[in-house]
C-alpha cells in the first residue's frame, strides 16, 4: 500500500514516494541500530559501502558526466497542477550542491534526479557596512512572467553567487516597466 498512488498530485511526490522517505529516515535508522544493534539489525558500514560501489560502477558506466549533467532543475510552481497551464519559469539548468550544504539542493534519490529544492534566498547582510550586503533568490526578483526581472538573478542563483544590495535612496532608480497583464 505504501507504493500505491497518493493522489497527491506530482507536486507531492517527493514527500510521498517510498525511496525519498527511506532515504530520508536512513540516518535516524542507522544511529538507532548503533545503539542498539539487535533492533533492526542493519549494518550500517556495509551498507555504505555498497552504495558507494553501486554509484562508482554508474559513474564508471557514464564517464565524463558530471554532477550538474544529472542534476537539473526542476522548477515546481503553482501552475503546474491546473490542467492545460504550464510552469512561467521553464527552465533547464544544472545544479551543484546537495541536501547538507551552502548549496543546497535536493531531488529525490531513487526516483529522479531532477532537483525540485533548493535554496529559496540567501542574504549576506553587513551590519557594519549595509552597502557591503548581498543577496540572492532564484530566478529573479520579479515573479511576474516576463519580466525583465522574472529570471535576473537565476544564473547567480545557480552558481551560489549573490548580487548587491542596494539601499541607498540616491543610487535606486524608477524602471518604468510594463503591467502584468501587457507582459508576454
Amino acid at each position: 500500500a505504501l507504493h500505491d498512488d497518493h493522489a497527491a498530485g506530482p507536486l507531492l511526490d517527493p514527500w510521498f514516494v517510498v525511496p525519498a522517505r527511506v532515504a530520508d529516515a536512513l540516518p535516524a535508522l542507522l544511529d538507532a541500530d548503533r545503539e542498539d544493534p539487535a533492533r533492526l539489525r542493519l549494518d550500517g558500514a556495509a551498507l555504505a559501502r555498497t552504495a558507494l560501489e553501486d554509484a562508482a560502477a554508474e559513474a564508471a558506466a557514464q564517464p565524463g558526466t558530471t554532477w550538474g549533467d544529472r542534476h537539473r532543475l526542476h522548477p515546481l510552481h503553482v501552475l503546474d497542477d491546473v490542467p492545460g497551464c504550464a510552469s512561467p519559469f521553464a527552465v533547464d539548468v544544472g545544479l551543484g550542491g546537495d541536501t547538507d550544504c551552502v548549496r543546497s539542493t535536493s531531488s529525490t534519490p531513487g526516483v529522479s534526479d531532477r532537483t525540485w529544492r533548493g535554496s529559496v534566498a540567501r542574504y549576506v547582510w553587513d551590519l557594519a557596512d549595509r552597502d557591503r550586503s548581498r543577496w540572492n533568490v532564484p530566478f529573479g526578483a520579479s515573479g511576474v512572467p516576463g519580466d525583465p526581472h522574472a529570471l535576473d538573478q537565476l544564473d547567480a542563483w545557480v552558481d551560489a553567487r549573490t548580487t548587491e544590495v542596494v539601499t541607498d535612496w540616491d543610487l535606486l532608480h524608477r524602471e518604468d516597466l510594463p503591467h502584468p497583464e501587457d507582459l508576454p
